[in-house]
């Protein structure tokens, strides 16, 4: 309801990895909201609010993906993102590790 309230003029551009490919890189509404349901201990800069982050892919009427965090108030937008996108890709290369048996194996780093 918030990001809505807010509306697609406040999404922004962002682009959070670079590789052999362009740029990922997504429109996202940026919120601060306080979490319903119970009471969440502040942070270090002694706010309760919560970032809300919609990703509104270009075409639809609403966000389609959204995050929460307790990252800092001051935190770039890039860095927002890319901190709360890496969750795709742990859950991505714990997948891998199970599904290709990696997970049957142990790494001994020689000093």
């Amino acid at each position: 309801m918030h990001v809505l309230a807010a509306g697609r003029a406040r999404a922004v551009t962002v682009a959070w990895r670079k590789g052999s490919k362009p740029a990922m890189s997504a429109r996202c509404v940026f919120v601060r909201v306080r979490l319903a349901g119970h009471r969440p201990k502040p942070t270090l800069d002694g706010a309760a609010l919560r970032w809300l982050i919609a990703q509104w892919l270009e075409g639809e009427n609403e966000p389609v993906k959204y995050r929460v965090s307790n990252l800092p108030t001051d935190i770039p937008a890039q860095d927002l993102v890319r901190i709360a996108k890496l969750r795709w890709r742990i859950e991505h290369d714990y997948e891998l590790t199970t599904t290709l048996g990696l997970d049957h194996f142990t790494l001994v780093a020689h000093r």
